[in-house]
């Protein structure tokens, strides 16, 4: 599967962007590789987690007793 983001004609301009997906056998991989170009782009983490719908910290599973 390929995503594309075309470059938009009305108000904001945005950079035309092709995400192969072809050979990612880790999902995660693509929400880590969106997340670095965010933060890589100057975007600060309460902004990238609104991207996401939430925190993307790691949660810890807790047995129950």
């Amino acid at each position: 599967m390929k995503i594309v983001i075309e470059p938009n004609k009305g108000e904001r301009q945005t950079p035309e962007v092709i995400i192969d997906t072809t050979h990612c056998y880790y999902p995660y991989a693509i929400r880590d590789a969106i997340k670095l170009a965010l933060e890589l782009d100057g975007y600060d983490n309460e902004t990238i987690n609104e991207v996401f719908g939430g925190s993307m910290t790691d949660k810890e599973c807790k047995a129950e007793v």
